[in-house]
């Protein structure tokens, strides 16, 4: 007995892969978990549910290895494939075993020979539209295998036969496209067929060959052979690690010349483009991040607690993360120092597990981005990569080359490396010693090639090295400029967010007015009067301050002088007092000190001024 002549035998018998699935005849099965397909000339079988194998569903269908019982004399339908619902291509099996496809079109409520000259269009049983990595493979038993693993595949309608047509190229532009050929000459054709029409419409096309990680295979095998072969898990396992590594194609002729890729401002507007997408929200967006502050400032620590909030999507200054997976390579620590940091960290809470380490230095001229590539291979989930420190894996300027060149070049190097594996760097850098306070963003060590490589630039600076605050200061292409107030807390080692950097500036400006003794001394004169004014001599207002807070509010009448006028604005903006000033000449000056009068006031003064 052989496979076309157990077919009949089985209910809901659909393609899978290089086999079928069926409902299994040894226990009551509402869903298909009966495999079935032939290897070497052998029928096999093999019940996921119950665990049945060939003899017992040859039982229970009380059928024979020998002999098959009424063996089919006319073709048996194996699959349909439904292009729409107008029109279906139908796979049947001779008794032979041979295999052959007929089209139906839809005519009323009865299915009728022939295309009728409807197009079938590709085969997708997928949304195609929403894909972003699309496979094209051969037939359509093929597009069912990778969807059943989660994959967008299409097939063109008459396999290795198609002709292309230009509607396919609108559907696929834009695409990053993945093409699975048969392993015989009219699949290497038709692979060539669909990369030569697609190119500089998709963004990224690859040819993969199957027999790289299958050596073995057949002539004229595909995909769905290889799930059978290798087993579902198996199989994709190694399709992704070949898909990895797999160089972008490009046709003879354009191998041969540069040439610029174009888009056309309507075709530009008309794209709909995804935002950029955040590790940390109004932070820190994806690509690469050069986070610098001066020596021994606390910037590992930092880093180190961003990881661990990404890794395990916890908040980190207080904004949410997206969750993924983190690689740091620690170039300044030892495993016992990673290990003390992260106990501080964690405060016993649980390790994320996609969290890895190395504190081997691989320079970036000696073999970095192989090592990262590998890494990614093997860790697939990994999303952020933090190198700290930057300094550690640079290298020295070639002959005839700049420094901002080297800067730019070695920057440049890693951003397309990220942009292409869709991941995230995060450099931990220094600053320069030379601090220009008048530009944060001057104090990146290097020259300005460091900076205008990277997506994003965080600084962090102290007015004095002592201080508990600090300013950490964020530019870049996807993030508005901003600059916020954080504190690192000894106990945890963990730096927080006090605020935006204005804020808290106005807020200690305030705190300076409200405890400074003159503003507190002008305050009390005011709420002894009746009037809410006051009016004297700096010395009058010298001997009050004595008076009501118990201490010389200035060294000397002069200087007191001096420090009211200072404080004419901050008394407007934050207590509504005027100060106006009478002067006498050699005699001194007379202040005058009231509330500022409401709005109100004013606009009925404005009022009686216009004219009947």
């Amino acid at each position: 007995m052989n496979l076309i002549d157990l077919l009949p035998h089985l209910k809901k018998h659909k393609p899978s892969g290089s086999g079928y699935v069926a409902i299994c005849p040894c226990h009551p099965d509402k869903d298909p978990s009966l495999s079935v397909g032939e290897k070497d000339g052998k029928l096999l079988a093999h019940c996921f549910a119950c665990g049945a194998g060939l003899p017992e569903v040859l039982d229970a269908l009380g059928l024979t290895r020998e002999a098959p019982a009424d063996k089919p004399s006319r073709p048996v339908l194996v699959a349909e494939y439904f292009y729409g619902d107008q029109l279906k291509k139908c796979k049947y099996r001779k008794a032979d075993g041979s295999k052959y496809c007929l089209w139906y079109h839809r005519e009323g409520d009865e299915w009728r020979k022939g295309r009728n000259g409807i197009d079938p269009g590709l085969y997708c049983n997928s949304n195609l539209s929403a894909a972003s990595v699309v496979y094209i493979v051969e037939g359509e038993k093929d597009v069912e295998t990778l969807v059943q693993h989660g994959l967008t595949a299409v097939s063109l309608p008459d396999g290795a036969n198609s002709k292309w047509c230009a509607a396919y190229e609108e559907e696929l532009s834009g695409k990053d496209i993945i093409i699975l050929p048969d392993n015989d000459k009219p699949g290497k054709q038709y692979a060539q067929l669909c990369a030569t029409k697609l190119e500089g419409k998709a963004t990224r096309i690859r040819l993969v060959d199957l027999s790289a990680p299958w050596p073995e295979i057949p002539d004229h095998g595909d995909i769905s052979d290889m799930v059978f072969h290798f087993g579902t898990e198996n199989a994709m396992q190694k399709l992704s690690e070949q898909v990895a590594v797999t160089p972008n194609w490009q046709s003879a002729e354009s191998s041969s010349k540069p040439r610029f890729k174009t888009i056309s401002a309507v075709e530009l507007m008309a794209t709909e483009y995804p935002p950029r997408p955040f590790l940390v929200e109004e932070l820190l967006p994806a690509g690469t991040t050069v986070l610098c502050a001066p020596s021994k400032f606390g910037k590992s620590w930092m880093a180190m607690d961003l990881c661990l909030s990404v890794a395990s999507g916890q908040a980190f200054l207080g904004h949410a993360t997206h969750p993924c997976g983190v690689f740091y390579l620690a170039f300044e620590d030892t495993e016992h120092r990673l290990q003390s940091r992260l106990n501080t960290l964690l405060q016993k809470q649980a390790v994320p597990p996609l969290f890895w380490f190395s504190t081997e230095v691989i320079p970036l001229n000696n073999g970095l981005l192989d090592a990262l590539e590998e890494h990614l291979q093997r860790h697939p989930e990994t999303k952020l990569i933090v190198i700290d420190t930057l300094q550690k894996i640079r290298g020295i300027a070639s002959f005839k080359e700049t420094q901002y060149g080297n800067d730019y070049r070695e920057l440049g190097q890693l951003k397309q490396f990220a942009d292409q594996h869709g991941i995230s760097f995060i450099f931990v850098h220094h600053t320069r010693k030379g601090q220009d306070t008048s530009d944060p963003y001057n104090m990146v060590s290097g020259t300005t090639g460091i900076m205008g490589a990277a997506d994003t630039t965080w600084v962090i600076t102290k007015v004095n090295r002592a201080d508990q605050d600090a300013t950490l200061h964020i530019i870049g292409r996807d993030i508005a400029q901003d600059a916020s107030t954080i504190r690192f807390d000894r106990t945890t080692c963990r730096w927080q967010m006090i605020g935006t950097a204005g804020a808290t500036l106005d807020a200690e400006l305030r705190r300076q007015h409200d405890s400074n003794p003159i503003v507190q001394t002008i305050r009390l004169l005011l709420s002894e009067s009746k009037d809410g004014k006051w009016s004297g001599s700096a010395s009058q207002l010298m001997a009050a301050g004595r008076r009501l807070c118990n201490q010389y509010i200035a060294s000397t009448n002069q200087q007191l002088g001096r420090e009211v006028k200072k404080l004419d604005a901050a008394l407007r903006k934050y207590d509504s007092i005027i100060h106006d000033v009478t002067p006498h000449g050699t005699a001194g000056n007379t202040h005058h000190f009231y509330r500022a009068a409401p709005s109100w006031v004013d606009e009925a003064e404005q009022q009686e001024l216009l004219p009947l």
